[in-house]
């Protein structure tokens, strides 16, 4: 079992979708449909540190502005068109291409 280095934040995964969802959902039923993407859409094993800097990103440079999300590809796309969490992203990619 891996340990958290730091106990303020969720290390599971499937927590932190949902927490992704309430920040940047407009309402309830986006922030569950954005919370199962995001839950569906994580690495299965390996790449939670990366996985959660990632969302850390998305949560602290998207959401809570004007722009609405009501789908993980909203986050995407706002990322990329704001030159927002780049380096996140190709550091999940790298370690997804790796397993």
């Amino acid at each position: 079992m891996a340990c958290s280095k730091s106990s303020d934040k969720p290390t599971d995964l499937a927590v932190r979708c949902q927490g992704l969802g309430k920040a940047c959902a407009d309402n309830d039923k986006h922030a569950e449909k954005l919370a199962g993407e995001c839950t569906a859409a994580v690495p299965k094993q390996g790449c939670e540190d990366k996985t959660n800097a990632l969302l850390d990103c998305y949560q602290r440079e998207l959401c809570g502005a004007s722009d609405k999300v009501w789908v993980l590809e909203d986050l995407h796309v706002l990322a990329d068109r704001k030159s927002k969490c780049a380096a996140e992203r190709a550091a999940v990619a790298e370690c997804v291409g790796k397993k």
